[in-house]
C-alpha cells in the first residue's frame, strides 16, 4: 500500500500488476505501455528489470522506467547506486531524473540490459532455488554454485570485438553493461559508462588469485588472468557448443 501511497500523493494514476512466470514482466510492460502508461516502476531483481526492458523494446516504445531493487543480489541496482531501501528506492523510481541505458542484443534475438556471460557458474542463477535465495540472500549462489568448481574446464574461442582478434582457451567470459557481475567481480573503476554505446568484454584465462580480483577492482587487469575491452559489436566463435546466461 505504501508504494501504491507514493505515486497518488503526486497525482498518478496507479496499475498494479504481478508477475507469475518467467518472461511475464516483458509482456506487462509492453501491454502497459501501449495503454498509454507514462511511467513504469519495476520492483524485483536484475532479471526482472530485464525482461520489462526487453518488452518495452521490441514493443518499440520508450516509456521511462523506475527500478526498485527487491531481489537477492541486485548488481546493477548497486552499480547504478540505487538505495536499497524501498521508501527512498521509491521516491527515486518516481521523481528522480531520466537516464540512457545501453542494452545488449545477443545471437540477434536475445536482448539484455545487464550481462550475458558463459563458462563458470552460467547456470548457478536459475539452478538456485527460489526458496534458498529468499532464506539466504547471495550465499545461496554459492552453495549452489560450489560444486560447478570441481566441474571447470576452459572454452576455446576466437574472438573479434570492434575488429580487434584474439584466440584463447577461457573459464569465464561476460559481455556486460555494469560494474558489478554475479555479485563478485567488480569493475567499478574500469571506465564503465552505462549509455556510451559500449559494452564491456571480460574474459578470465585462468582461475585469478586473490590480488588479481583486488586489481581487478581498482581498473588494473593483470593479462595473465584477464582479458578487458570496451566494444560496440563483438563475435565470438567456440570450439565446442557452449551455453549462456
Amino acid at each position: 500500500f505504501h508504494i501504491v501511497e507514493i505515486f497518488c500523493r503526486r497525482g498518478h494514476r496507479v496499475t498494479v500488476q504481478l508477475t507469475n512466470a518467467r518472461g511475464h514482466a516483458a509482456e506487462l510492460a509492453r501491454d502497459a505501455a501501449e495503454l498509454g502508461h507514462t511511467l513504469l516502476v519495476c520492483c524485483g531483481g536484475d532479471g526482472t528489470l530485464n525482461e520489462v526492458l526487453a518488452g518495452l523494446l521490441r514493443a518499440g516504445v520508450r516509456v521511462p522506467v523506475g527500478y526498485v531493487p527487491t531481489g537477492t543480489t541486485n548488481d546493477l541496482a548497486h552499480a547504478l547506486h540505487l538505495p536499497t531501501k524501498l521508501s527512498r528506492a521509491m521516491e527515486l523510481a518516481v521523481t528522480g531524473p531520466v537516464r540512457d541505458h545501453d542494452v545488449g542484443l545477443l545471437c540477434e534475438k536475445q536482448l539484455f540490459d545487464y550481462v550475458a556471460s558463459f563458462g563458470a557458474f552460467v547456470q548457478t542463477a536459475y539452478a538456485t532455488p527460489q526458496r534458498l535465495k529468499n532464506a539466504l540472500g547471495r550465499t545461496a549462489y554459492f552453495v549452489c554454485g560450489l560444486p560447478e568448481v570441481f566441474a571447470l574446464r576452459p572454452r576455446r574461442l576466437t574472438l573479434v570485438a570492434d575488429g580487434q582478434r584474439l584466440e584463447g582457451d577461457f573459464y569465464f567470459g561476460s559481455i556486460s553493461n555494469s560494474t558489478r557481475i554475479a555479485g563478485l567481480i567488480d569493475l567499478d573503476r574500469a571506465g564503465v559508462v552505462f549509455d556510451d554505446g559500449k559494452l564491456e568484454v571480460l574474459l578470465i584465462r585462468r582461475p585469478p588469485t586473490p590480488r588479481a580480483l583486488r586489481d581487478l577492482a581498482r581498473g588494473r587487469f593483470d593479462e595473465r588472468y584477464f582479458v578487458f575491452l570496451h566494444a560496440r559489436e563483438v563475435e565470438m566463435r567456440f570450439t565446442v557448443p557452449t551455453e549462456w546466461t
